[in-house]
């Protein structure tokens, strides 16, 4: 069988087989083919990682809907036994969705959380330094004004003023 071609047609076939040599060289560069290489082993890894959790849940589904797995059902059969399936799970499954629904979807109650500020927030750990060092500069001070150390209440109350100058200041 002889094949006609017209010009257009081979100029039209030599400038495919151009581009894809010009593709081909581009493609085989390391820098490609480096991504190429990273991008099937993210993706396999990825698929991979989701096997475990996919088979669950068709496990899961299989029990909802009343089905034993393939595996298990082939078992039953050689054994002879019945195949008949509880449902068990189906009941369950709705007795934990009405629980929901009654819990979320009750019109007169409103939501069933609530959310408040905290009344006066925790400074950050690195504000801590600041307040000792206001402490120990006042505690110093009453040393020396009085020539005695001030008690454990004394203490306490001059952290408490220093921790309302530093709010104070943080405003």
């Amino acid at each position: 069988m002889l094949r006609v071609v017209s010009n257009q047609d081979l100029d039209r076939e030599e400038e495919d087989k151009r581009r894809d040599m010009e593709l081909a060289e581009r493609q085989a560069t390391p820098l490609l083919q480096g991504l190429t290489h990273h991008m099937k082993t993210a993706f396999d890894a990825a698929k991979e990682a989701k096997r475990p959790i996919e088979e669950r849940m068709l496990t899961s589904l299989r029990q909802r809907n009343g089905e034993y797995d393939p595996d298990k059902l082939a078992d039953i059969q050689e054994f002879g036994g019945s195949d008949i399936f509880m449902m068990i799970t189906e009941t369950k499954c709705r007795a934990a969705e009405s629980w929901i629904r009654d819990i979320l979807l009750e019109e007169d109650a409103g939501p069933p959380w609530d959310i408040s500020s905290t009344p006066l927030p925790e400074l950050p750990p690195e504000v801590e330094g600041d307040i000792n060092e206001r402490i120990a500069e006042k505690v110093m001070q009453m040393i020396q004004d009085e020539g005695e150390s001030p008690s454990q209440q004394a203490i306490k109350e001059l952290r408490q003023v220093a921790v309302e100058e530093i709010r104070a200041e943080r405003e």
